[in-house]
């Protein structure tokens, strides 16, 4: 039998082998970083674009199905999203991207390869999933090749962060560390895989979210507003975020085609504001709704690592007076004559966000020679963000960016990884 082997690589392009977090009481094992740090997606909904070019018939049926085996997890919130075909064959690039091909694993005895990317404090951004053909693949239970449901199953397995199992006790898990031809009992979950699945990415049965249902008032006239809250990079629906009016009053939470509607508001003009975990909030003003009607507002949410307060518990943006400012992603992986965007976020002690704040780029001369920043300076807008584009110059070392932000002993500082 062959034994299944991945990578695992920070996001510098580096390989390196990893102590393991061995959660051996719970039947699963987690991976961590060095230092400990269990390694995980700080997002919940993962899309995996598949190329199916040297692969048997049936394949992107069975990868799509061994995707669905994962999110059926009824305790975990994790879900796997079909990205769509594609011809890409970038394996082992961390271009944060996630694909599954196939295609030749040099390593001698190696099913499937999982090459993943991620930063020191355990947030993965990127996965790769290689089936190696240099063995015979099937989709059709043949006894002699070995079946593409069973081990794509494994290896998703692994974009979890969960870890393969060797000892006879689990061959009957899907990350048992071992596959044999004509095997598909990993394509069915044990009880212990679900487990793992759950324990990092849990339902929080603590604080449901409802939404709130808002009667119609007898006498007054009403409207609706109805729209798709979506990734701004990436395009894909976001399911769980909430729309709601300044008030709160008025609140929805999309579904998990991200849609939403919210009915029986009075007509008028309102303010309108999206929300959700692991992004910036964007609010829309002049939003106006007539009676019998129903207005279209779609959301587009940009990825954001510090939390926004509820609007109603901040003043004014442009009143409040700037003591913090944070990046929303502290590394860049860039190719020669690529851009990336990184935002500056500015805030006070609370959490509020500060408007009208300029921030200004500095970079070395040993800095300039690698990376471009622009522009120079800007000034922070309602939602307390400032955006740079940093295009790089080189391809290979390594480059670094400070900010400094007007009134704010904080300078947050981006590193670029500058590769081919």
């Amino acid at each position: 039998m062959s034994k299944t082997r991945w990578n695992y690589i920070i996001p510098f392009i580096v390989i390196i082998v990893l102590n393991l977090c061995c959660l051996k009481i719970y039947g699963f094992e987690v991976s961590t970083t060095d230092s400990g740090n269990e390694i995980k997606w700080k997002k919940e909904t993962v899309t995996y674009l598949i190329n199916t070019t040297n692969s048997p018939s049936g394949s992107l049926e069975a990868l799509l199905a061994a995707m669905q085996t994962w999110t059926e997890v009824d305790t975990s919130t994790f879900t796997f999203v079909d990205g769509g075909t594609t011809s890409k064959n970038s394996h082992g690039e961390a271009d944060g991207i996630n694909i599954i091909d196939f295609g030749v694993i040099k390593e001698e005895g190696v099913l499937g390869q999982n090459s993943f990317w991620f930063y020191a404090s355990g947030e993965m951004i990127d996965s790769d999933i290689r089936f190696n053909t240099k063995n015979t693949w099937s989709t059709d239970t043949s006894s002699d090749k070995f079946d593409v449901q069973n081990v794509g199953t494994h290896e998703l397995g692994h974009s979890l962060s969960l870890e393969d199992l060797y000892r006879n006790s689990d061959s009957g898990k899907t990350m048992y560390g071992y596959g044999s031809p004509g095997d598909t009992s990993q394509r069915t979950l044990h009880q212990d895989d679900m487990d793992g699945i759950t324990y990092l990415y849990p339902v929080n049965t603590s604080s449901p979210n409802t939404t709130p249902v808002v009667s119609p008032t007898p006498g007054v006239a009403t409207g609706a507003l109805a729209g798709f809250v979506t990734d701004n990079d990436r395009g894909l629906v976001i399911a769980g975020a909430t729309v709601r009016n300044q008030s709160g009053l008025f609140t929805a939470t999309t579904g998990a085609d991200g849609y939403y509607q919210i009915d029986n508001i009075p007509a008028g003009s309102y303010t309108f504001i999206a929300l959700a975990t692991g992004y910036a909030l964007k609010t829309v003003t002049g939003i106006t709704l007539t009676e019998g009607e129903t207005s279209t507002l779609d959301f587009a949410l940009s990825a954001a690592v510090v939390p926004t307060p509820s609007p109603e518990e901040c003043p004014d943006a442009s009143e409040v007076v700037a003591t913090s400012a944070s990046v929303d992603q502290d590394t860049l992986i860039l190719a020669k004559g690529s851009s990336g965007e990184v935002t500056i976020i500015v805030t006070d002690n609370d959490g509020c966000t500060a408007e009208g704040v300029k921030v200004t780029r500095k970079l070395s001369s040993a800095n300039k020679k690698m990376i471009n920043v622009k522009p120079l300076s800007t000034k922070t807008d309602a939602s307390g963000q400032a955006t740079f584009t940093i295009r790089a110059k080189k391809n290979k070392g390594g480059a670094s960016v400070k900010f400094s932000v007007g009134g704010v002993k904080d300078k947050p500082k981006v590193k670029i990884a500058l590769t081919k």
